[in-house]
């Protein structure tokens, strides 16, 4: 049985800002999969469930709208590392982000695969070779696209472990009206996180500052704040009126900027995509007390 091979389409009328032109450069943004297309050197847009064509119209074409930088993936260990897994018949190695991988026919002991199956569709095998020398199979249906570029990006930031923290607050517990009161993320929040592959779509965060909801009605915006002594200048609020003997609620949490790569390579506007992502809230309660001055007198 054939299973149907991949077959490459450049990328036509693309904003010229989308495209990568160097190493450094950007991906374009709704290129999912990529590999190699005609002429020889240079990479594009990989799409599943065509007619079988050779990559390109066969006039070169085929790599017209492509990079031309090196592919994010190391497609030079070829496809005999899923012969060993057990592909049968693999075809060509392309890259779904950093992953090499091929397709491979299907039969014993594949079960079909889940979904259903598109028109004109049959089912193979997709085997694919991580960077960390792992490797993967499942099966697919030939005209089963790969997640949205969107859908990557949201599974990839969910991939990100911001850690916990809890806000500090000196004076802890009871303070005082007109006194300076300072906050910061005790137990630390990272600056930088980086969550894992997401089909080659790493989502990266860093850190752009935290708001303290006060309990009075107010709200502060600090920096990246982690012990007391930081936050005796950076990040201080100063109360006007009691909690009227109960506490107030302090709240704060950290928010980060959002940037996406694949192999090192930025990707830029990803539809969908959120610009910031909020770590975890947390709280803790404070009661302001007001400080009463009597005079008394003398004789």
């Amino acid at each position: 049985m054939q299973h149907r091979r991949l077959t490459l389409t450049a990328l036509i009328a693309v904003v010229a800002s989308f495209l990568v032109t160097t190493p450094t450069a950007a991906v374009a943004a709704d290129c999912v999969a990529t590999g190699w297309v005609d002429p020889p050197g240079e990479y594009g847009c990989v799409k599943y469930g065509d007619d079988g064509g050779d990559g390109g119209d066969g006039d070169g074409d085929g790599g017209s709208g492509g990079p031309s930088g090196p592919p994010p993936c190391d497609l030079s260990v070829g496809n005999g590392w899923a012969i060993e897994f057990g592909a049968k018949n693999p075809g060509s190695p392309y890259c779904r982000g950093a992953d090499v991988c091929v397709l491979g026919e299907h039969g014993r002991p594949w079960a079909e695969p889940p979904g259903t199956k598109p028109e004109g569709g049959e089912a193979v095998v997709l085997y694919c070779l991580y960077p960390d020398g792992g490797r993967g199979a499942r099966p697919i249906w030939s005209g089963e696209e790969p997640p949205s570029l969107a859908e990557q990006a949201q599974e990839a930031i969910g991939n990100i472990d911001l850690g916990t923290s809890k806000v500090g607050i000196s004076p802890a517990a009871r303070t005082l009206v007109n006194l300076d009161t300072w906050y910061w993320l005790d137990g630390g929040m990272p600056e930088t996180a980086t969550g894992s592959s997401a089909f080659g779509l790493v989502a990266i965060a860093t850190f752009q500052g935290f708001r303290v909801t006060t309990g009075d009605g107010s709200t502060v915006t600090c920096p990246y704040v982690t012990t007391e002594q930081q936050a005796k200048t950076s990040c201080t609020h100063t109360y006007r009126r009691s909690s009227g003997g109960r506490d107030y609620t302090v709240s704060a949490v950290a928010t980060y900027g959002l940037r996406f790569e694949i192999n090192g390579r930025a990707i830029t506007n990803i539809p969908g995509a959120p610009a910031t992502l909020d770590g975890p809230v947390t709280s803790s309660p404070l009661e302001v007390a007001e400080v009463q001055t009597r005079v008394t007198r003398t004789r």
